[in-house]
C-alpha cells in the first residue's frame, strides 16, 4: 500500500521561505516630502497611511489572505506523494504569482491617479490641488515573492524527482 506522506520536497519548502520571507519585508516604497512609506501587502507604514487616512484596505486583506492561504497549499503539496502534493505545489505558485501580479497592478492603478511612476522620480498630483516630487521603488519583498512562486512551480515540475519513491 502506498503511503499518502513522504519527506518534504525541498524545493517547496524553499519556496515556502522565500514567500515568507518576501511577505516580511516591503514591497513598494514612496518617498513623499523627503519621508519614505513602505508598502506590504498587508499594511502600509509611515506618512502616506496618514495622508490616505487607513493602512490597510479591504483589498490588502484579502490579498493576504489569499497569499497565505498559497503558502499552506505549497507546505501541504511538499509532503503529500505524487499528483496531488504536485497539484498543491504548482496551484499554490500560481496563486503567488497572481497575486504579486494584481499587487502590481493595484500599485499602478494608484499611481496613475496621481501621475506618479511605479519606479522612479516624478512629480505626484494631488487632484489638481498639489505637485509634489515623488520618488518610489520596487522592493525586495515583491521580488523575493515573485521568486518564491516561480521556485514553487518548479518544485511541483521536480516533485516526483526529488521525493523518494513508495515501495
Amino acid at each position: 500500500m502506498k503511503r499518502l506522506f513522504s519527506f518534504p520536497n525541498f524545493l517547496a519548502l524553499v519556496a515556502v521561505a522565500l514567500i515568507v520571507l518576501g511577505l516580511m519585508r516591503p514591497w513598494w516604497s514612496l518617498t513623499l516630502f523627503g519621508n519614505e512609506s513602505d508598502i506590504y501587502p498587508y499594511q502600509i507604514v509611515g506618512p502616506l497611511r496618514e495622508l490616505l487616512g487607513y493602512k490597510r484596505s479591504p483589498q490588502m486583506l484579502l490579498l493576504t489572505r489569499v497569499l497565505i492561504g498559497a503558502v499552506v497549499l505549497i507546505a501541504l503539496g511538499s509532503v503529500l506523494r505524487g499528483w496531488p502534493g504536485r497539484i498543491l505545489i504548482a496551484l499554490g505558485g500560481i496563486i503567488i504569482l497572481l497575486g504579486v501580479s494584481r499587487f502590481l497592478g493595484r500599485i499602478a492603478e494608484v499611481a496613475e491617479g496621481f501621475n506618479v511612476p511605479i519606479q522612479g522620480h516624478g512629480i505626484g498630483d494631488y487632484g489638481g490641488f498639489a505637485k509634489v516630487e515623488v520618488s518610489t521603488r520596487l522592493r525586495t519583498g515583491l521580488y523575493l515573492t515573485r521568486a518564491g512562486g516561480i521556485v514553487a512551480l518548479l518544485a511541483s515540475l521536480l516533485h516526483n524527482i526529488v521525493q523518494p519513491r513508495a515501495k
